[in-house]
């Protein structure tokens, strides 16, 4: 990461309006995209996936989860995690939420088999695998599905790759209008409404995504923008802040 930041300004001299997402600071120091290099050098995958789940626990990104959870009016259900890597998300919410079950969907099995070793033997029933390319339509899911979540992916990827993922839920929510896309993400305020310590961060993400993967982070209206274009159907039908930057976006197909 640092070597990479360190070749930003070579990087931009060379490409100066590059757009596409694989076309990174990172990749242009490594000569590989940033999560396929991790898939290259497992043993790094493993702290990076332990890194994640640390900052999940400090920065408490998954608040806004429960509270869905919470008001959502379900006793219980199986929430599907969306790109969910080692399933640190998952099993931290199945942990708080026992009559719930949870789907972890990531196109490799490997940081998510690494990261169950570790964890609680007795939450391993609600929590499964499946092995999905979020760049492909989501299959149509059981009953007992009452949402997808995709957490921290979107500010991985360029616009126009965020719109290719949306667009992926649209036959499945075809044929379950009742289920909701929830898309959990740093929320860029507008300046001066949060504390300068929180803007301080949000901004040194943003630099820190573009390095990675030539991308950002959002505010509501970009995000809003990125649903209506993945598909006119598609309906913001809520959204959770709270404390912090870190937030829910739910949507789902209009009736």
């Amino acid at each position: 990461m640092h070597k990479a930041s360190v070749e930003t300004a070579n990087y931009f001299k060379e490409y100066p309006a590059a757009e596409e997402s694989h076309l990174s600071p990172f990749k242009y120091r490594w000569g590989t995209p940033f999560y396929e290099w991790y898939e290259k050098n497992p043993e790094k995958g493993v702290r990076f996936a332990l890194a994640q789940e640390g900052i999940a626990k400090l920065d408490r990104s998954s608040a806004a989860l429960v509270e869905w959870i919470k008001s959502s009016g379900h006793p219980e259900g199986r929430l599907i995690d969306v790109g969910g890597g080692s399933g640190h998300v998952a099993l931290e919410l199945a942990k708080q939420f026992p009559t719930w079950s949870f789907t972890v969907q990531d196109i490799s099995e490997t940081m998510f088999s690494e990261n169950s070793q570790c964890a609680d033997p007795s939450l391993l029933s609600r929590v499964e695998f499946s092995q999905h390319d979020f760049f492909q339509p989501q299959p149509v899911v059981p009953e007992d599905v009452k949402a997808w979540y995709i957490r921290s992916c979107l500010h991985n990827w360029g616009d126009d790759d965020c719109v290719r993922v949306l667009r992926q839920f649209a036959p499945a929510l075809e044929a379950r209008p009742e289920c909701s896309v929830l898309i959990n993400e740093s929320i860029v305020p507008a300046r001066g409404t949060v504390p300068l310590r929180e803007e301080h961060l949000v901004r040194q993400v943003d630099v820190a995504m573009m390095v990675i993967a030539n991308s950002k982070q959002r505010s509501e209206q970009d995000f809003r923008d990125l649903i209506v274009k993945a598909d006119r159907r598609y309906e913001v039908v809520r959204i959770i802040r709270l404390p912090g930057t870190m937030g829910v976006i739910e949507f789902k197909l209009r009736k």
